[in-house]
């Protein structure tokens, strides 16, 4: 019979306080998206570095490499996933549509 080895050190979180958790969470949110800019603008030079300041410096000093039609494209499949979400979110018997819209933006990209 295998042994689990289970930390569960889940306790922890309820030690820190409300606007850490908050402060953490934005601080994450902010990397990915930022991250996300090079996919976005279709950047091939980028920073290796996850402070704002490197990150936002080289995203305007590479202005020449951004791609027109990788930033339509990415803000065409934002704009339809979040549509997908809002139907799914008014109509909950359509929960099914965001899940189907992401997966169909995946393919549709990959194949674009």
């Amino acid at each position: 019979m295998a042994e689990s080895h289970e930390c569960r050190l889940g306790f922890i979180i309820d030690f820190l306080s409300k606007a850490t958790l908050i402060g953490f969470t934005a601080g994450v949110a902010i990397i990915v998206f930022l991250q996300q800019l090079i996919d976005l603008l279709g950047i091939i030079h980028f920073t290796n570095k996850m402070q704002i300041v490197p990150v936002l410096k080289s995203v305007f000093s590479h202005k020449n490499e951004w791609s027109w039609q990788a930033i339509i494209i990415g803000i065409s499949f934002l704009v339809f996933m979040l549509s997908a979400r809002q139907i799914s979110l008014k109509k909950p018997k359509l929960f099914w549509i965001s899940a189907v819209a992401s997966l169909t933006s995946v393919i549709i990209s990959m194949l674009l």
